[in-house]
């Protein structure tokens, strides 16, 4: 651009630096966003095992936490805890992926599909170990319609942590991080009917059943059974109140802890 108005036109230096000055100013984030979105070059040029974009998301990410659990990105380290709990044929299918075949499957996946910057392992800091995954799809992600400023929450979690609470604690944390700091419109979610403790751990987290039936044509196991979608609407509220308005659902829910942790979030990307 500039090469062309320094050639092709009379304008003097001061308005031509003015002109691209906006331009780069108007024109940088479209780029980027586009660029971000096509898989060979965000594995390129962005970096799926490091990088300064993704050490910034490290860095939020590892704010993402309760007591108990904390949400952090994956690493290759975590591939035998992964395959320990993803390998469990109760597991997976539940959230519409095929349990794993080995340590190097998990790994694999560790280096793709969990590479991303909305994507954590939930770590169970008794033990320090991941025991379960959570994150969210943005638009022209995911596995349902949503709106351009929209996301689609999915989560999983071992088996030995089932009932304890464990996931609306980790989504409750999910919900206040893409509102608060994300800034989404609406979160969806959706989960398979015989699945219904996936629905309950939605609906202690606010949650509401749209009454919609959809299918999952991405999805490598289930797509050809229908979900139920649910939504939640971000409800305005600013940076002081919403963490502790989230954080005491989380509470509640563990209260409650009914048949919680059955893994809920159908599309989950965790295969």
């Amino acid at each position: 651009l500039g090469y062309m108005m320094y050639h092709y036109t009379s304008l003097p230096p001061v308005a031509m630096y003015g002109i691209l000055t906006v331009a780069v100013f108007t024109l940088s984030p479209l780029l980027y966003e586009t660029l971000r979105r096509i898989p060979i070059v965000r594995w390129c040029v962005f970096g799926v095992k490091g990088g300064k974009r993704q050490q910034k998301v490290r860095r939020e990410v590892n704010s993402l936490e309760t007591e108990r659990i904390l949400l952090r990105p994956w690493r290759e380290s975590d591939a035998p805890a992964l395959f320990k709990y993803a390998s469990d044929p109760e597991v997976g299918p539940r959230a519409g992926w095929p349990p794993h075949k080995s340590v190097e499957e998990s790994l694999e996946i560790i280096r793709t599909l969990f590479s991303g910057d909305h994507m954590w392992a939930i770590e169970w800091k008794e033990t320090k170990e991941p025991i379960g995954c959570i994150g969210y799809f943005v638009y022209g992600e995911s596995n349902i319609k949503i709106g351009e400023n929209d996301a689609e929450t999915g989560y999983w979690i071992a088996r030995p942590y089932w009932n304890r609470g464990i996931c609306s604690e980790a989504l409750c944390l999910l919900i206040d991080y893409c509102f608060r700091e994300k800034g989404f419109d609406t979160l969806w979610s959706d989960y398979f009917p015989e699945n219904p403790a996936s629905g309950r751990v939605m609906e202690k987290c606010g949650f509401r059943d749209t009454g919609e039936i959809n299918y999952c044509s991405q999805l490598q196991l289930g797509s050809d059974k229908p979900v139920k979608i649910m939504k939640l609407k971000n409800p305005g509220i600013n940076e002081t109140t919403s963490r502790n308005h989230w954080l005491s659902l989380g509470r509640i829910a563990l209260r409650a802890a009914d048949a919680d942790g059955h893994v809920a979030g159908v599309g989950d990307a965790a295969d």
